[in-house]
């Protein structure tokens, strides 16, 4: 009211009839003044006639006017619903046909029936009953949302987005209230609805009327008989003010489906946050639903939880978390990628898509043509590469890194507190019956684990060493449980086995322990590689080396006792020699000495710290297996045995590249602040400081990049961080973002010319001197002067590639080229080298 006061609950009805005898009424709702009045309209007809109203637009008009005047009165709200009903509702027409010889005598009807004056009484009277019926259910939900409004008032501030809901809280009730009007009123599609205590938020939802044919029909009606109830039963929350850009939350309440079924529809993608959008209708969604029931929904009928007296939840308490698991990481349970295509054609908008396993989804390269649209396409893409240019004309966004690392630091807390009560659960639980050996086959947790266990950095890992120390204990708990030791060999569609990623990780924990046993000061190699007991996480080192170890030789004796252990193990060891596997030998070692290194002289007094000598053993361990090892492309490290912050790299240069085949050296200086202030990296393959081999390589052998501090890169997330940076980051910058295809476009203000004539003529000139300086210095001079530590390394790459390198040098060069003469007389003396 304008006088400041509240208005009470208001039912206004305003009925007429036209000169056809169609009633038309309007309905205005009023609640006090904490919550907005809404508008909602009915049209009720006598028998022969029907309104034909664009009612949903009318309401939309009428209650954009309430909500856009904050003053508004009720005379003013009538008026304006007047001029919106004239311009939205067209007028009634007959249903019935009428001769012309009866429009004369329509209103002359004398035969003593009275027909006409109680058929449209009558009427008027069983509508409006009904109506009155949906207003009241209407007024009540609205009293109970003010109510729970009141007591949850931070119900905005519940989740965080980025988009602003462009509903306001009026809007989000408006739409879920006539949603489930609607659906209330559709007797015919199966699904019934209804709010738990008026609460529109939180309604339950039945599912029936299933074709006879179906096993899901069958055993409902076995459910009838015993219980007295033959649907399926869910229970659907949305959240306050955030819905419909927040998916709703389903639950089973009855009954014990079978086959996985649940875990199906609570992981459909349309239901997940990173999946979803506000375009999906809730009927639609329920519909989808009840089409998977349909294919394939069957009922453990036998079950005691069907009983509804017993009050029992439909899914055990593992079952429960395992469900919360595969929603929070957006990890998949197994079931969904499993389906056939086949299978997937019963939802044709909406439901389970067949999806790859984790880390088994190959990446799509770009084509150049790609890349150029990518380039030109917008006007504030940069032309090279984040890190390694020195500034343009562009807009570039930042990355909060400490916000990054605040926000995986909650979302590893609300994992791990999942992942502990499976722990427990698996730990009490004797599993031995096979639907629960199913259920959790075809869980999120496999993935999960796989996920997780191919992590390759065990630094990585003690970053996040509470997850771990969860996902180790997850692994032992499952090798006690007879029934579940297949699980850690190859399951169907599963790129690795648990068994083989543990084996990996395992290999790499004894790496580390030797790094520790050839530390020079026992405290220092006692320190490194135990834990300290009663220290905060923040204060302790941290050590998941005896945590790998323990949990491998669990799993070990698991599959060696399960009749699931095959041969399969063993097979993957068997593979035919091949470029890689040569290479690889010589990935990662240790070396007593250089024969001459850059920053020898000038650093070797520097002190070393202990927190240096535990960061570089975890992370030396780590680039172990890490280090890029591929046809394409590869990168070997060698680390002093007894100064282990002095190293040096090799890394051999990507195909289709000016550096293309050729062995790049570069030697590492890890100073005492590390890994606050990054490492000291030159370039050594320089042809004596006479070549230039990239705008970010300059002849002298310092190496131009944002993450070695060498460059004011754009962004916090280019430039090293302590806490987030590792020397990992920086081999993999060097190899891809510096030694690339077009070098010319990294030189400052050059990528304007990206893709313009005069940009290729001048990156097509730039790289005839690098070839060139490829062929001489890193080819040639290679194989007559290796690097005593890579020699066997760099001879063996040679050797398998000489063919290739021939026809480059000669593509580069010619054939007659002086240096090309050369490079194929050293590579005719080449042989493999032995071990």
């Amino acid at each position: 009211r304008k006088d400041g006061h509240s208005l009470a609950s208001v039912v206004l009805v305003n009925s007429e009839c036209d000169f056809q005898g169609g009633i038309v009424s309007v309905l205005i709702s009023a609640s006090d003044s904490e919550s907005p009045m809404k508008v909602v309209i009915m049209g009720l007809h006598s028998k022969n006639c029907q309104i034909s109203s664009s009612l949903s637009t009318f309401d939309e008009m009428v209650n954009s006017f309430i909500s856009e005047n904050a003053n508004v009165s009720l005379d003013q709200i009538l008026d304006q619903c007047i001029d919106s009903f004239t311009q939205c509702c067209s007028p009634i027409e007959i249903n019935a046909e009428v001769d012309e010889d009866d429009d004369d005598s329509w209103g002359d009807d004398d035969d003593g029936e009275d027909w006409g004056d109680f058929e449209e009484e009558d009427t008027v009277m069983i509508d409006t009953k009904d109506w009155e019926k949906w207003a009241n259910l209407k007024r009540r939900w609205i009293d109970k949302e003010m109510e729970l409004r009141k007591e949850y008032k931070t119900a905005l501030h519940q989740f965080e987005f980025k988009n602003k809901n462009i509903f306001s809280s009026a809007g989000v009730s408006g739409m879920l209230t006539n949603t489930l009007l609607n659906m209330m009123k559709d007797e015919d599609s199966g699904v019934d609805v209804y709010p738990v205590d008026d609460n529109i938020y939180n309604w339950r939802v039945k599912i029936s009327q299933f074709n006879h044919n179906t096993r899901i029909h069958m055993d409902l009606m076995k459910l009838e008989s015993l219980y007295g109830y033959g649907y399926v039963e869910l229970d659907v929350k949305f959240a306050m003010d955030i819905y419909p850009f927040y998916p709703p939350d389903v639950r089973l309440v009855k009954p014990r489906l079978e086959n996985f079924l649940f875990g199906r529809i609570v992981c459909m993608d349309e239901l997940q946050l990173a999946k979803w959008t506000p375009m999906y209708k809730i009927v639609d969604i329920f519909q989808a639903i009840k089409r998977l029931l349909s294919k394939y929904g069957a009922v453990n009928v036998e079950s005691g939880v069907n009983d509804p007296t017993k009050r029992q939840e439909p899914c055990t308490e593992l079952e429960y978390q395992l469900l919360r698991l595969s929603m929070l990481t957006q990890v998949p349970p197994r079931a969904n990628y499993l389906l056939s295509d086949e299978d997937q054609k019963i939802l044709p908008s909406f439901g389970v898509h067949k999806m790859t396993t984790p880390q088994s989804e190959p990446a799509k390269k770009k084509t150049k043509s790609s890349e150029a649209s990518s380039i030109w396409g917008r006007g504030n893409v940069k032309g090279w590469t984040s890190g390694t240019g020195f500034g343009h004309s562009g807009n570039c966004s930042d990355w909060d890194v400490e916000a990054h690392v605040a926000a995986q630091q909650k979302k590893d807390s609300e994992i791990n507190s999942i992942l502990r009560l499976v722990q427990t659960e698996l730990g009490v639980m004797e599993i031995a019956d096979e639907a629960t050996v199913l259920w959790i086959e075809q869980s999120c947790l496999i993935p999960f684990l796989a996920q997780y266990l191919a992590n390759d950095s065990i630094i990585d890992m003690e970053r996040h060493h509470t997850i771990y120390e969860s996902v180790f204990k997850i692994c032992k708990a499952l090798s006690y449980q007879p029934k579940l030791s297949h699980m850690f060999d190859d399951l169907p569609d599963q790129k690795k086995s648990i068994f083989s990623l543990l084996s990996q990780l395992h290999d790499q924990a004894e790496l580390s322990q030797s790094f520790g046993a050839n530390l020079r000061e026992p405290s220092v190699s006692s320190r490194i590689f135990s834990r300290k007991g009663n220290s905060s996480s923040s204060s302790r080192p941290i050590n998941m080396v005896p945590e790998i170890i323990e949990c491998f030789e669990c799993v070990r004796k698991s599959v060696e006792q399960s009749c699931a252990s095959s041969s399969s193990h063993r097979e993957e060891q068997k593979s035919d020699r091949s470029y890689c596997e040569i290479l690889g030998k010589f990935r990662f070692e240790q070396t007593p000495n250089f024969d001459f290194h850059h920053y020898f002289k000038t650093h070797q007094s520097h002190t070393t710290t202990r927190s240096l000598m535990k960061r570089l053993g975890s992370e030396f361990t780590d680039l172990s297996r890490s280090l890029p090892l591929t046809d394409d492309s590869s990168v070997l490290m060698r680390v002093h045995e007894e100064k282990m912050n002095f190293c040096q790299l090799l890394i051999v240069a990507p195909d289709k590249t000016p550096y293309e085949a050729g062995c790049f050296l570069f030697d590492v200086y890890f100073p005492g602040t590390y890994p606050s202030a990054p490492p000291l990296v030159n370039l050594q393959t320089t042809g004596g400081g006479t070549v230039r081999f990239n705008p970010n390589l300059y002849n002298c052998g310092k190496v131009c990049l944002s993450l070695l501090g060498t460059w004011s890169g754009q962004t916090a997330g280019e430039k090293w961080h302590p806490e987030t940076s590792t020397f990992l980051q920086v081999v993999v910058s060097i190899q891809a973002l510096i030694l690339v295809p077009e070098p010319f476009f990294n030189e400052p203000g050059y990528e304007r010319e990206i893709g313009t004539p005069r940009g290729k003529k001048h990156s097509t000139a730039y790289n005839k001197v690098i070839e060139a300086g490829t062929v001489r210095w890193a080819m040639l001079e290679m194989i007559r002067n290796p690097p005593v530590s890579f020699r066997k390394a760099i001879h063996s790459h040679f050797f398998l590639r000489k063919d290739r390198v021939i026809k480059l040098a000669e593509g580069w060069l010619g054939k007659s080229h002086k240096h090309v003469t050369e490079l194929r007389k050293e590579l005719s003396k080449l042989t493999l080298p032995e071990n």
